[in-house]
């Protein structure tokens, strides 16, 4: 799971015998994304805590046609203008 352990309820957390926590993102990972966009997380990972597969899912979005934006507000709803914002996105559009 993409958070803290405490996030799990105890009935469900009392089923794992070991928790580990994984605080860098594999290298062969962080290659995957242009230089742009690992930059942009590398700067958001701490503030936001999003994973490297919603950067990659966006990477695989924008690939596939869909526009920066629409694609930003998919993987991103609640932070799409903060993401945004990071990326040197600006527009007066409500959906972002």
């Amino acid at each position: 799971m993409n958070g803290v352990p405490a996030d799990l309820p105890e009935a469900l957390a009392d089923r794992f015998p070991v928790k580990l926590e994984i605080d860098t993102v594999h290298e062969d990972a962080l290659d995957s994304l242009p230089k742009k966009l690992a930059s942009v997380y590398l700067d958001q990972r701490n503030s936001t805590g999003f994973s490297i597969r919603k950067w990659t899912a966006l990477q695989s979005l924008m690939d596939n046609g869909v526009d920066t934006a629409d694609a930003i507000n998919v993987v991103f709803p609640d932070d799409s203008y903060a993401v945004a914002e990071a990326m040197g996105i600006s527009s007066d559009d409500e959906s972002i």
